[in-house]
């Protein structure tokens, strides 16, 4: 991988459409992706999280499902055998990681999706450049508040815990780093620009996505390097979607102090800000 210029990484951010590009990369026919989403290996590294592993099993008992519901066919049999080397192969290092990415090194380009990566630290990308020093990375920004916002229905409705939308619930867990750090973009940009020169990083903009989803994938596709003319399937459908809800006022009134300056920076560095970044920033009457 060290001499590859066809690798990529996605590093976030989470709740910012990465499912989706995932999924409309794996459709193009000169782009490999892995058959797991998030491969959590550098993050594991330098950010190491218990519920890892238990990921990794996740995505093992999903194939094993898609081979008993295709009855044993080609492509669910080589899913199985790779997910296999994923969840047990020994030891985890940069030589396992290399085999598990070594499927797509014939595709124009191959990658991974992490959205994990945007909390690495400085050390974490300086890892990813040993390894892949010509990589090319992508970051997906979305409106600070309404991600801070998803992120936290996202998680009350997986834990099955509605006092994640509360206010002061809201408020607290708002604040501690599982959620903050994921939403402090300029931090990982500064992380990432000491281990990769900008050219070696394509900023998006979750709403454009959502407003221009065939530029937005032809602008991702032109920074891979692949074809940009590919019919996708499925461009409209939306992934991971949290449940509509209101945001409370006082929980928007501490989310807009708390990331105005960031929104300023932001536009700053790249020139622009969606519009909905500052219709975020009224305030409730």
């Amino acid at each position: 991988m060290e001499a590859a210029d066809n690798y990529f990484v996605c590093i976030g951010a989470q709740k910012a459409g990465t499912s989706w590009l995932h999924g409309m990369l794996r459709s193009h026919p000169d782009v490999w992706v892995p058959p797991a989403k998030e491969l959590h290996y550098f993050d594991s590294i330098h950010c190491p999280n218990r519920f890892i592993p238990n990921l990794r099993v996740k995505a093992l008992r999903a194939a094993i499902d898609a081979v008993v519901a295709q009855k044993g066919s080609p492509s669910s049999i080589e899913r199985l055998s790779w997910l296999s080397e994923f969840t047990y192969g020994e030891p985890q290092d940069d030589d396992w990681y290399r085999r598990i990415m070594a499927p797509g090194a014939s595709f124009k380009a191959f990658g991974e999706t992490t959205p994990a990566y945007s909390i690495l630290p400085p050390k974490g990308f300086a890892h990813i450049a040993r390894l892949a020093p010509k990589a090319r990375l992508i970051f997906i920004l979305r409106d600070p508040i309404d991600r801070m916002w998803s992120h936290l229905r996202f998680e009350a409705k997986r834990r099955n815990d509605p006092s994640f939308t509360t206010e002061d619930t809201a408020i607290e867990w708002s604040e501690k780093p599982t959620f903050a750090d994921r939403t402090d973009y300029t931090r990982t940009i500064r992380h990432v620009s000491s281990a990769f020169p900008d050219d070696q990083l394509l900023i998006l903009f979750y709403e454009d996505m959502v407003d221009a989803p065939h530029q937005f994938l032809a602008d991702a596709c032109e920074f891979l390097g692949v074809r940009t003319d590919v019919e996708f399937p499925k461009i409209d459908k939306v992934i991971n979607k949290s449940p509509r809800a209101d945001l409370p006022s006082r929980l928007k009134k501490h989310l807009i102090e708390r990331y105005a300056p960031l929104v300023d920076e932001i536009e700053a560095r790249l020139g622009r800000v969606p519009e909905a970044w500052r219709q975020s920033l009224l305030a409730t009457s």
